[in-house]
């Protein structure tokens, strides 16, 4: 790479410099750090005393993505149930994970995320549009199921589909007055 196709790899016009080609390594990558210290995400800490932290952006795209439907379920689930509805993710290998990172809470009944973890997934909107898309999907391939149908309603009120919303409340009533 050359300094002078800078610009094709994002950095501004005035990196470029007549004594441009003289720059060492070090300053070629200072300069690389300093373009991308604003686009990493947030930063956590994996252990209580903050010994080594991880960065969300760093995990892999499968593990980003259970991370995300964690954070984004109606409500807090159990990883079996998680197992059963989302079965191409590796469960008890991310759990177990997410647990020794510290982005998981010490409750082992339910997957809660801890506050900075939430926070930090919560903060892409296109990732939290794309994680409920994927919840929606799920959910109504099994929208007969009367619980499934009520997590159903509440992830289109999250994607602001509010038709779709209230035509699920009506199945789940239809379906409660028939006995089912």
């Amino acid at each position: 790479v050359r300094l002078d196709d800078s610009s094709l790899l994002g950095l501004s016009s005035d990196v470029i410099r007549q004594d441009g080609r003289k720059k060492s390594a070090e300053e070629l990558a200072d300069l690389f750090a300093a373009k991308f210290r604003g686009l990493r995400r947030a930063v956590l800490p994996t252990r209580k005393g903050g010994v080594r932290t991880i960065a969300l952006g760093l995990l892999k795209h499968d593990a980003r993505r259970a991370l995300g439907l964690i954070a984004t379920a109606a409500v807090p689930m159990p990883r079996a149930y998680l197992e059963k509805l989302f079965p191409k993710y590796d469960w008890r290998r991310f759990v177990a994970r997410f647990r020794h990172a510290g982005f998981l809470q010490t409750d082992q009944a339910f997957l809660r995320l801890s506050r900075p973890v939430l926070e930090a997934i919560r903060e892409d909107v296109e990732q939290k549009k794309s994680l409920n898309q994927e919840w929606i999907d799920r959910l109504s391939q099994i929208e007969a199921h009367v619980d499934a149908a009520a997590f159903l309603s509440v992830h289109f009120i999250a994607a602001g589909r509010y038709e779709d919303a209230a035509r699920v409340a009506v199945n789940i009533a239809q379906y409660t007055n028939l006995g089912w």
